[in-house]
């Protein structure tokens, strides 16, 4: 091998200098987009799938809490102006979570995903219909009777649908982590691919 690369010429020596050159500036590239493409997905994975799905499941809790509070609070008001002001809140905050609900399974991708939306769904109609018991109590000031509605099986059915859509936030953030410590990990590998050459 000496004695080929001493015959030959300087110009033959440069060029075959540059051609490993090229060699491992290409393999080189090659790794760095490999890995560039590898965290670029996952990065898409994370904005384009978990992150929607996360904050939907947040809208979900969000506009079920609000709505309860505001079921909570015709209970207590005594008011007609102040109970329609709530009922008007209802239904608009009702119409909203069930968009969200609606919404979300769109954007399911794991099969706990749609257990959970399932169970929340169940849940919905029950919590809805017993709500619309304790406000029409409530509106014939019956406010023991709602209360004690309000506090038993709507209640419930409450805790269900805010369990579930607090484990849908958990679990899609658990997927958004695991895909973040994948591209770091790619990122870590092609930082020693790339030293290596």
């Amino acid at each position: 091998m000496s004695a080929f690369l001493q015959n030959l010429k300087i110009a033959q020596k440069l060029a075959l200098a540059f051609s490993v050159l090229l060699l491992l500036t290409l393999t080189l590239a090659g790794f760095s987009l490999s890995g560039a493409r590898s965290i670029d997905m996952a990065a898409a994975e994370i904005s384009h799938t978990w992150l929607p799905s996360t904050q939907k499941a947040g809208e979900i809790g969000q506009f079920l809490s609000d709505h309860r509070r505001n079921v909570l609070a015709h209970i207590l008001s005594t008011e007609d102006a102040m109970m329609a002001g709530y009922e008007k809140e209802l239904a608009d905050l009702a119409s909203r979570f069930q968009a969200a609900v609606r919404d979300y399974e769109g954007l399911i991708v794991l099969p706990e995903e749609r257990r959970l939306h399932a169970a929340i769904a169940a849940a919905t109609n029950s919590y809805l219909a017993g709500s619309e018991k304790v406000v029409a109590l409530s509106r014939q000031n019956q406010n023991e009777q709602a209360r004690d509605l309000a506090m038993g099986q709507t209640r419930d059915a409450y805790l269900q649908i805010a369990g579930n859509a607090e484990k849908l936030i958990r679990l899609n953030a658990d997927e958004a982590a695991r895909l973040a410590d994948e591209a770091d990990a790619t990122y870590d590998m092609v930082l020693l691919e790339v030293g290596g050459i």
